[in-house]
């Protein structure tokens, strides 16, 4: 018996093993209560963490956090960035001076976009929702995703998401509500596009539909279900649905 989190994932597998269908389970996801922190999103404590930032008033500011420039479509987003003149990227996860950074630093010095790039680290505890809570977007146009919990993190605590379909999390973009998805092929002028329109006037309509996805317990219950299901003598009907 196999279980995963993302039905993309598991769908794809059973495709690739048809007679394994009925052994396959579709786990909800494993958020952690603490990570959804969507009371910061408040006006005058959003101001504060954008102050910590050094963020000005009005001045748009992307997210992308990872630790695989490639794979999780950095390159994308400096591109399109280079199209949005009054916007800021926030790079999270990676520090600048990793060895997986040199591209990306030749990629921003190409693009003249070294005033409006900052490396802000790996995101801990309280920091973590605080910059969730200051950004416009989380920019995540990946290449590859088994699932995505950066997705789904960003999502219920308030901030917008454009997503690629290849993300096994992009399911719950659309089905909040919040967010855009793009799809395959990748075209770069619709996610550019995108994300514009996810920092516009939609912004706070796709926070507010993210925050109340935030509230379903289902969410939050992956592991209680991949523990009941282990213990089970036989996995109930429906299970393998996809």
């Amino acid at each position: 018996r196999v279980a995963g989190y993302s039905a993309v994932q598991m769908r794809a597998f059973t495709e690739r093993y048809p007679e394994s269908a009925p052994r396959i389970a579709v786990l909800p996801p494993t958020l952690r209560p603490e990570r959804c922190r969507p009371e910061l999103r408040e006006p005058a404590m959003r101001a504060e963490a954008r102050r910590s930032l050094g963020l000005r008033e009005g001045e748009k500011a992307w997210l992308w956090i990872g630790l695989q420039p490639e794979i999780k479509g950095l390159d994308r987003v400096l591109d399109a960035l280079a199209t949005e003149a009054d916007a800021t990227l926030l790079i999270a996860g990676l520090s600048a001076d990793h060895h997986k950074a040199k591209i990306t630093h030749q990629q921003i010095a190409k693009l003249g976009l070294a005033d409006r790039v900052r490396f802000i680290g790996y995101l801990s505890g309280e920091r973590f929702p605080a910059v969730l809570a200051a950004v416009d977007v989380l920019a995540h146009p990946a290449r590859r995703e088994a699932s995505g919990s950066t997705i789904l993190e960003a999502l219920v605590n308030g901030l917008p998401v454009v997503t690629t379909d290849v993300c096994g999390f992009a399911t719950h973009v659309e089905k909040a509500g919040a967010g855009i998805v793009i799809p395959s092929p990748f075209d770069p002028h619709a996610f550019a596009h995108a994300l514009r329109k996810a920092c516009g006037s939609e912004g706070e309509a796709l926070s507010r539909r993210g925050i109340a996805y935030g509230g379903e317990p289902f969410l939050y219950s992956g592991i209680d279900v991949a523990c009941d299901l282990i213990e089970a003598d036989a996995w109930p009907a429906g299970t393998g649905e996809l």
